[in-house]
């Protein structure tokens, strides 16, 4: 097209407009997507237990996770990030699990829960001291 044709202006003008609802609309696709993860952050965060550390896929078998369907790997994404925040600690033991033929073997496999909150005693005691 030719700038003496009279396709032309519109063409200047609807291309602008095309490219801003296309960044509007990946905006709020990035938006959506960040609060989906923070749901799902907080139901992990809710699922962990404070008093003993279990694995992933024990972890995903809890309420209110075992109503939903999480996999495995992005269940253990969201603990690590749940870690790096330092609301959740890991750690390593060694778990039977069945094997090959059915025998039983010791893997070592990572553990996970939830820090404990200190209560209003507890960080009244560490400022007395």
């Amino acid at each position: 097209m030719y700038m003496g044709e009279p396709g032309a202006p519109g063409l200047f003008v609807l291309l602008p407009m095309l490219m801003i609802g296309a960044g509007v609309l990946v905006l709020g696709l990035a938006l959506r997507w960040l609060g989906a993860q923070e749901e799902l952050e907080r139901i992990v965060l809710e699922a962990l237990p404070e008093t003993e550390g279990l694995p992933g896929w024990a972890i995903a078998e809890r309420p209110p996770l075992a109503s939903r369907r999480v996999d495995q790997d992005t269940l253990l994404r969201v603990l690590e990030r749940l870690r790096e925040r330092g609301v959740a600690v890991r750690w390593y033991e060694e778990l039977e699990a069945a094997g090959p033929g059915g025998a039983v073997q010791r893997v070592r496999c990572p553990v996970y829960r939830r820090v404990r909150r200190a209560s209003s005693t507890e960080s009244a005691a560490d400022t007395a001291a």
